[in-house]
């Protein structure tokens, strides 16, 4: 009788990486490419990040980890996340900011 090998599962030890899915990113920068959004978001932008960038990448975030604001900021400045939209370090403040810039132009 011959038995099965055991799996490895139980060993795994957990870590602070983060994952993201490349197929959601680039589902997002499609339909924003598709749908023209950077027109819509790039008057907002002042000094500093590219609100548009924020935007994709909270879009992103929500469609592939479906985390709280208060923690996209965490997921934005992942290495991998990072390089992916070509970011800056981003402090959760400056995303807060940026979303209110966007909330205080609803009317556009």
């Amino acid at each position: 009788m011959t038995s099965k090998p055991k799996t490895r599962t139980l060993l795994l030890t957990p870590n602070d990486n983060i994952i993201f899915s490349v197929g959601t990113l680039c589902l997002v920068d499609y339909f924003f490419y598709t749908l023209r959004l950077e027109e819509v978001f790039s008057p907002l932008n002042a000094k500093g990040h590219d609100i548009t960038t924020f935007v994709s990448a909270l879009v992103g975030c929500k469609l592939s980890e479906s985390v709280l604001i208060s923690r996209a900021a965490d997921w934005m400045n992942s290495p991998s996340v990072r390089e992916w939209y070509g970011l800056e370090p981003v402090h959760r403040l400056t995303l807060y900011l940026a979303l209110e810039r966007i909330g205080g132009n609803a009317d556009m």
